[in-house]
């Protein structure tokens, strides 16, 4: 399939609920395999309406009866696809799903993705038969991490050099360690083309722990990741380490007007092994509920407590970018330091002369690479690539 782009938004077709159904004959033939694009000055999918692309976190914001929460937690279990493939421990490609606007969900996992897509994308003009929610589930032990990455269609990057990204991507937290790796969203936004720089300095960097039944959402295009390092030691009241657990999360990206080419619908033999009731288990959002405001701190010249720079190497279109944080750890660990606080939701804001910032990673020399070739393979695989899928 072709793409073709134009920057132009079409506000009229954004109205058109069947706007990809009017042409016939030839014409309709060729837009079987050609897919025109629309995308407004800022490199957003263009729409009518608006879509609030404020980073926010919401505490209980999910609602399971009954025996229905640990039967979620089987289902995502049964719906995570990325598996272990090596001596490193680092996880392979998952796939993710798709579910259609208009779609009625048969399973809760489905249910649940098309209540966050219906919440976020209320106040939105759209063409319904174009947009849905792409989701999937993550079961990770606290010591694995969710490598920094933007959420694009990376089938369209991979065919077209277009980086297309959903309005918004959120992660519902259903198993929630106490010290588990917090998810962290920086103010670096993607760029459009792959042939443009993501580099540039980071001002501002939220915060969120994990915490059972919380929901978190952000901007689709900005760098994030989910890194166990980050996580405070949490010892409970008898000096002992408490019991990590598995960081269970269901992903759900708000498309609208883009299908990403490689989500899929759900797969029966998935499909026939998931058991929560449907009728059990709803999102809260706008209905219950709470709004958690972020804590603000600083870091960097002016700014609260800072370690030495801390760095981390990710993959990025065939090569490594690198980002650099002074990071606080002694002021963020503060309220984690002991089981039973509320997991903190937190606002980290960078001195612009702190040198935070995101850089193509240093090619090591020749020389180094063939030393580094001799070397045994490490037993455990960089964290930042601890965990990789098909869009996240």
């Amino acid at each position: 399939m072709a793409a073709s782009v134009d920057e132009e938004p079409d506000d009229e077709g954004s109205n058109q609920e069947n706007s990809g159904e009017e042409e016939s004959g030839e014409s309709g033939e060729e837009s079987s395999s050609e897919e025109d694009i629309n995308v407004d000055e800022d490199g957003r999918l263009a729409i009518g309406g608006k879509v609030n692309l404020t980073t926010r976190c919401f505490d209980s914001a999910l609602v399971a009866g009954g025996e229905a929460t640990s039967a979620l937690l089987s289902d995502c279990a049964v719906a995570f696809t990325a598996r272990a493939k090596g001596s490193s421990e680092e996880l392979s490609a998952g796939a993710t799903f798709w579910i259609p606007a208009d779609a009625k969900p048969t399973t809760s996992l489905e249910r649940l993705a098309l209540q966050v897509f219906l919440f976020h994308s209320r106040d939105a003009i759209f063409d319904v038969s174009k947009s849905g929610a792409e989701w999937w589930t993550q079961v990770i032990n606290p010591e694995d991490d969710i490598g920094l990455h933007w959420d694009r269609d990376y089938d369209l990057q991979a065919d077209q050099g277009l980086l297309l990204h959903p309005y918004l991507a959120t992660v519902t937290y259903l198993g929630a360690p106490i010290a588990g790796a917090p998810t962290i969203v920086l103010d670096r936004p993607s760029p459009l083309m792959a042939t443009d720089s993501s580099a540039g300095p980071v001002t501002t960097v939220h915060v969120c722990s994990p915490a059972a039944g919380r929901h978190f959402c952000f901007d689709g295009k900005l760098l994030h990741g989910a890194l166990s390092d980050l996580a405070a030691p949490v010892h409970g009241e008898d000096g002992r380490r408490s019991a990590p657990g598995k960081r269970v999360t269901l992903l759900v990206n708000v498309w609208l007007n883009h299908e990403p080419w490689g989500a899929e619908p759900l797969p029966d033999s998935i499909r026939n092994q998931l058991r929560a009731p449907v009728a059990d288990v709803r999102m809260a959002l706008g209905d219950g509920a709470k709004s958690v405001p972020a804590r603000s701190l600083s870091a960097g010249k002016g700014g609260g407590d800072v370690t030495p720079m801390r760095e981390w190497d990710f993959k990025e279109q065939g090569g490594k970018m690198r980002l650099s944080l002074p990071w606080p750890s002694q002021t963020v660990a503060k309220p984690m330091r002991h089981a039973g606080d509320v997991s903190p939701f937190l606002r980290i804001g960078f001195h612009p002369a702190s040198g935070a910032h995101l850089a193509p990673a240093p090619v090591p020399s020749s020389k180094k690479r063939a030393n580094n070739a001799h070397k045994k393979p490490e037993a455990q695989g960089a964290p930042s690539d601890a965990v990789k899928k098909t869009r996240k």
